[in-house]
């Protein structure tokens, strides 16, 4: 029975909305969003990453990053990248000045990553309030003596949740210690 009126309540919406469209004048009113076949194969597609996510190689790492994210900076070793967009700045590398200061708003939990241990840092906004949501993520895990850091962080605004770091805190591979 709900089905039969679901079904009555879409079919009368598409002829409303058909009526209106034709009764309007205005054709150009109602455009399509559509993508085409090309513009989906232009996106790289790896195995190892998630869909919208491109890994990036070097010999000291490797790791999956946002697609929209480009690479802005490496140093000449390769051992520090940093990618960018408008809205976000992905640095990742061994980075051994990586410090901040101890703050109410950060939320450090020990998580593993590349079968190593390691600490995850959460960077909330402050407000009159207390700690709203985070807007920066920073990763550091000691490998072979070297300090190494996976840090994400908003130009603007604050991320609503950790999925997005998840994937590229835990998408690291180091390579295997000699």
């Amino acid at each position: 029975m709900k089905l039969i009126y679901m079904m009555s309540v879409l079919l009368t919406a598409i002829l409303i909305g058909g009526f209106m469209y034709r009764s309007s004048g205005n054709k150009e009113a109602i455009k399509l969003d559509v993508v085409r076949q090309e513009e989906i194969s232009d996106i790289p597609y790896d195995d190892r990453c998630p869909d919208q996510f491109v890994e990036y190689k070097t010999e000291q790492f490797s790791i999956c990053h946002p697609f929209e994210l480009q690479l802005t900076e490496s140093t000449s070793s390769g051992l520090l990248v940093t990618f960018s967009s408008q809205e976000e700045e992905l640095m990742v590398g061994y980075d051994p000045d990586k410090k901040w200061q101890i703050h109410l708003c950060n939320f450090e939990k020990k998580v593993t990553i590349a079968s190593q241990s390691a600490s995850r840092t959460a960077f909330n906004q402050e407000s009159v309030a207390g700690c709203g949501r985070p807007y920066r993520f920073v990763t550091t895990l000691e490998f072979e003596n070297e300090l190494f850091s996976i840090d994400l962080r908003k130009r603007t605004g604050t991320y609503g949740d950790a999925k997005r770091y998840d994937t590229i805190e835990q998408s690291l591979q180091l390579p295997a210690a000699p």
